[in-house]
């Protein structure tokens, strides 16, 4: 059997195309089919979960194999052609239904992955019962990226919850926590656009709960972030500060970390596209940063412009 995937982009391309040009290839046999299923998952696992529902139309053995798949991955900019047409309430009433239809038929076997992109379509309600959907199949990697236009919450379940190791959150607007947080396996924390309030118990309270964090991402320093508690940092090995603008502030935050994070072994540090700083005043803040104290001998840091 061969399997020639070189000319496709994994998650954009026709499946029914692709599967028919694979029987081509071998004599008209359908060899792929033949694949154990844990296989086939496997490889259903690399599409976005509309192309991995598609597959469903190609024969009686492909008809419930998405349905096993442990990883869901819903993104609205694949279903229309520009924004100003997705706004149609046609188009978002059909995403909207597909997300139901797929978290109501798949199994009930866990959900190692779910990744949620709703950048034009958003309804708070639905989001939340998505949400709670994948917590309720012990979900591990919880990756959101919502662009809201209300005040919005994310179930309390996330941020109470044992089994999570990596949290992705790209949000436009403020994060809210509840009382109780408690996330003891969170590896991974990516923050993108997110703000908090103005109270430095909420940034305290998050990442004193997640002992264990080794990779934090953040886009668009926020001032809440000041003070990052000590247990937060102790097994803090990757460091990404994207959309970085030169500011007092900023530098002070990566002062901080780089200084109080032992066992950090890189940080990546992505200048602002639109910084107003000039190439001489990036440089000499770039030399500011290297001679920074490091906590961790073998920390490396690398500076993009």
């Amino acid at each position: 059997m061969i399997l020639n995937m070189n000319s496709k982009s994994m998650g954009r391309f026709n499946v029914k195309e692709v599967y028919e040009e694979q029987s081509a290839i071998n004599g008209g046999y359908d060899s792929i089919s033949l694949l154990p299923d844990c296989i086939l998952d496997h490889i259903l696992s690399y599409l976005p979960t509309k192309e991995a529902v598609a597959t469903s139309v190609l024969s009686k053995r492909w008809k419930y194999l998405w349905t096993f798949v442990p990883i869901l991955d819903f993104d609205d900019s694949l279903l229309y052609s520009s924004q100003f047409e997705f706004r149609h309430s046609i188009n978002v009433t059909c995403f909207m239904n597909f997300v139901d239809k797929v978290l109501l038929q798949r199994d009930k076997s866990n959900v190692k992955r779910f990744r949620l992109s709703c950048r034009v379509c958003f309804s708070a309600s639905r989001v939340n019962e998505w949400i709670l959907s994948a917590v309720k199949q012990n979900v591990q990697e919880l990756d959101l990226c919502l662009f809201v236009e209300e005040p919005f919450v994310l179930p309390a379940c996330v941020f109470d919850n044992e089994i999570l190791t990596v949290i992705k959150l790209e949000m436009n607007c403020n994060l809210h926590l509840p009382p109780r947080i408690s996330i003891p396996s969170l590896k991974t924390l990516h923050l993108r656009l997110v703000t908090f309030p103005n109270d430095n118990n909420t940034v305290q309270s998050l990442f004193s709960s997640c002992p264990f964090l080794e990779e934090l991402a953040v886009l668009d320093y926020d001032s809440g972030m000041q003070l990052l508690p000590d247990c937060a940092l102790s097994s803090l090995k990757t460091v990404d500060y994207t959309n970085f603008c030169g500011t007092n502030t900023e530098i002070w935050f990566l002062r901080f970390l780089l200084k109080n994070a032992v066992v950090l072994e890189k940080m990546n540090v992505y200048w602002s596209k639109n910084s107003s700083k000039d190439q001489m005043n990036q440089w000499k803040i770039k030399e500011q940063l290297h001679a920074l104290p490091k906590g961790s001998l073998h920390c490396a840091l690398l500076i993009t412009t």
